[in-house]
């Protein structure tokens, strides 16, 4: 079993990375977290620019397509930062919910707009009655 990233792989796994370091200094994200929104919408502005936001969402739906290896590689790298960001909740928990129990009409008018960073999601998994 090979377990060596492929050239893709390594070039997202440093992209975030260096995005990341370049970005997120620790006292940079007390900033972020005291803010209204509790995270960087400027950020979320890079991520998705850069395509980082398409990368659990399928290309049928304008997005990367990606794998497990490589929403690991974006996570990795995110939690490294510990980047407070919603990109758990909205672009794989959520996204992938409409992705699978969504309609055809609902994955087409919601997932192009969630790939691109357009619109964040959430789960309200935590509500009563849920």
């Amino acid at each position: 079993m090979n377990f060596e990233l492929n050239e893709e792989q390594q070039i997202l796994a440093d992209t975030v990375e260096r995005l990341v370091r370049n970005t997120y200094s620790f006292e940079q994200r007390e900033v972020f977290y005291q803010s209204p929104r509790g995270y960087s919408p400027e950020f979320w502005r890079q991520l998705s620019e850069l395509g980082i936001t398409s990368v659990p969402i399928a290309a049928e739906y304008e997005g990367f397509g990606g794998t497990g290896v490589e929403t690991m590689l974006v996570m990795k790298e995110l939690g490294r930062g510990l980047c407070l960001e919603p990109y758990l909740h909205s672009q794989i928990y959520a996204a992938g919910l409409v992705e699978q129990l969504g309609s055809a009409e609902q994955r087409q008018s919601i997932l192009p707009a969630v790939a691109a960073g357009e619109r964040l999601l959430t789960v309200a998994d935590e509500e009563a009655g849920s």
